[in-house]
This record gives C-alpha cells, structure tokens and sequence, in this order.
C-alpha cells in the first residue's frame, strides 16, 4: 500500500469489516462494542502523518465503528440464518440499520469558513447543501 501511493502520490484508507461474531454473542445485539475487534482499518502513511487528516480520519474511523460495522453484522446474521449456515434460535436477529443502531459521532457541518476578522463580513444568503464562498477580501462575496 505505501509503495503505490508513494509512486503515484494518492493516499489509501482501506476499512476491513468481519460479519461474523463469536457463538456466545448470537443472542446479544450487535452493538459497536461488540464489533471492537471485527474492523480493522488500514491508513496509509501519506494519510497518517498529515496532521491536518487527524479528525477527520478519527470521524471515519468512529462511522465505521458505529454505523458500517453494525449494519453489516446485523444484515451477516440475516443471511447467515436464511442460508442455514446459523440455527435462527441462537442468533438474535435485528433489521439491518434498526433503531438499535446509534448515529455516528461525526459531525457533518457544510458551512464555509469564516473570513478574517479584518476582512469587513457580509452576511451570505442561506443556501440549501454545501458551497464555498468566491470573492475577494473586502469585496462582495457570493456563494456557489
């Protein structure tokens, strides 16, 4: 991984999410701490030493934990019960993404960056969804 993204100056972030739990936890649900050690995330160095990546590497990480890992183990069980591989009364079954599932510790804001404070401010108006400010200092600034 470090090797290619060295040559071609990209960066790798490979998430790794085991379905599969031990049989002493079939009738739990699946909660992100019962999924602990079933995801393995790979972060290459050209990501790991950026200090500015840090949080939103931590965020992706926490989405993974929380949110991807759960669903996936929720929907691995329905599966695995239909296909009989698992006896349906030593697993607990959940809906894929059921309530049981806690929403990502992220924070997913879209709102621009706030000029310096000797640039005079001017109050944008509220758009819907992400955009980016374009102008000069001082200037009229408009958002797109």
């Amino acid at each position: 991984m470090t090797a290619i993204d060295r040559t071609s100056a990209a960066g790798t972030i490979i998430i790794q999410v085991h379905g599969e739990l031990p049989p002493t936890t079939g009738l739990f649900p699946v909660t992100p701490d019962l999924m602990t050690s079933n995801v393995q995330i790979y972060v290459s160095d050209m990501f790991r030493h950026n200090g500015a990546l840090e949080t939103p590497l931590e965020q992706i990480e926490n989405l993974s934990r929380e949110v991807i890992a759960v669903a996936f183990a929720q929907d691995w069980r329905q599966r695995a019960v239909a296909s009989g591989y698992l006896s349906m009364y030593r697993v607990k079954l959940e809906p894929v993404g059921s309530s049981r599932t806690p929403e990502p510790t992220t924070q997913r804001s879209c709102l621009p960056a706030s000029p310096p404070l000797s640039t005079p401010r001017r109050t944008p108006t509220p758009t819907t969804g992400c955009g980016s400010i374009t102008g000069a200092p001082g200037s009229e600034r408009r958002i797109t």
